[in-house]
């Protein structure tokens, strides 16, 4: 499955003024795209020709002052994206996409594909890694790019692009399949709110352990600074330069925060995949959890539960790890020993709670995970017995004592 690898890229003064012209020049067109694909909806003539639009407009932006230099193949990129989007807005399936502001916006991207002949870019030998950090984009020349970790396999296409921390590069790989994993423990992990998540391994020699990954809390740490950047906002002039550079504080503020959560996400599921064959997670409805006002938006964004799942998912596929993704359903109100079900629904303020069935003390979370772990079929046991019954060590690595 491809897969998004992105750097910060480090363009010159003259590199960053070329940058700037094909973002102008890549807006216009997907605007003029849009803008075609709005007015035959308007008109219900049916969807306009996409080969005859794409020559004209490419033609136009090139015969257009300053515009001769930009690489055509991200005009053709930037006009195919737009068709795309568009025609999902004319039959209804989405919104038609904004305007895009090109240069004076904010941010924006430049797409770049490896298949052209002619103007797509090209990553040279020994490229590849931190000893020789550049990169060959079209009409561009050679841009200095970070790579903080290798890119690993067959490169498809390169998007260049600016946010609010500057300018990055953006490739989409498709990675070779890492051959299973034959041969390890088996994990199960439960995400949540108060820790990141809980998890319970078995080792193939039956030997068991469990621990948790604790939260790092970055929007709480960053909530302080937010708000004082947002009372600075406040006092300025909308549409001023120290109002947009208020702005700009809070912009980087926050993907600072998002890129502390993945970061931290990453690097614990690196740890927590390391020797296991299989991994057990449960499937959630994030968007469900919301609606139902299982917890706020803001606890769930800050907890990061969907950055987790994403970094599991992608360091499993990426290790041979096999992934069984299981119902959510009821796991925190299951006893893993018995199996017997709660009647009533647990807080989420009680994370010990006593099977009255089996009347054993559970922890919330290091119970869950083993349920998980049940459910996904990597635990097993005799016919009619019961875990409880089978071995005590799965009542002490349960239990909300230790």
């Amino acid at each position: 499955m491809p897969r998004r690898q992105r750097y910060r890229a480090y363009p010159t003064r003259e590199q960053e003024a070329l940058l700037l012209t094909a973002l102008d020049a890549t807006a216009w067109v997907f605007n003029q795209t849009v803008l075609a694909y709005r007015r035959a909806h308007d008109a219900r003539d049916g969807s306009p020709d996409r080969n005859l639009l794409q020559r004209e407009l490419v033609a136009e932006a090139k015969s257009r002052q300053g515009w001769n230099a930009v690489s055509a193949v991200s005009l053709q990129q930037a006009i195919q994206e737009a068709a795309r989007v568009a025609w999902r807005a004319s039959v209804g399936h989405n919104g038609w996409p904004s305007h895009r502001s090109g240069a004076r916006g904010r941010d924006g991207s430049i797409q770049f594909t490896k298949a052209a002949v002619r103007g797509g870019f090209r990553i040279q030998d020994g490229e590849r890694g931190v000893s020789a950090p550049r990169a060959v984009v079209p009409t561009i020349g050679q841009v200095r790019i970070k790579y903080h970790r290798a890119l690993t396999g067959d490169v498809s296409s390169m998007t260049i692009g600016r946010d609010v921390a500057g300018w990055y590069v953006s490739y989409i790989v498709n990675p070779s399949e890492a051959p299973p994993v034959e041969d390890g423990s088996v994990l199960g992990i439960d995400v949540g709110v108060k820790h990141l998540a809980s998890w319970v391994r078995i080792e193939s020699d039956g030997s068991m352990t469990r621990g948790r990954v604790e939260n790092i809390r970055a929007g709480l740490a960053a909530r302080t600074m937010v708000a004082r950047a947002r009372e600075a906002r406040e006092t300025k002039q909308p549409g001023s330069r120290a109002y947009i550079a208020a702005q700009a504080r809070i912009d980087k503020t926050r993907a600072k925060v998002t890129r502390q959560r993945r970061d931290h996400a990453r690097k614990s599921a690196a740890v927590l995949l390391e020797g296991t064959r299989a991994v057990a997670i449960e499937g959630l409805d994030l968007a469900q959890m919301l609606a139902t006002g299982t917890v706020s938006q803001g606890v769930l964004r800050d907890a990061g539960m969907g950055i987790t799942l994403q970094a599991l998912l992608e360091g499993a596929r990426k290790r041979g790890v096999t992934v069984c993704v299981v119902e959510a359903r009821h796991t925190s109100m299951t006893c893993s020993l018995c199996l017997t079900v709660r009647s009533d629904r647990v807080p989420l303020a009680v994370r010990a709670w006593t099977c009255g069935t089996c009347m054993v003390r559970l922890d919330r979370d290091f119970n869950a995970a083993l349920v998980i772990l049940r459910r996904a079929a990597l635990v097993t046991h005799g016919e009619g017995e019961t875990l409880n019954a089978r071995d005590d060590r799965f009542r002490l690595l349960v239990s909300g004592s230790g």
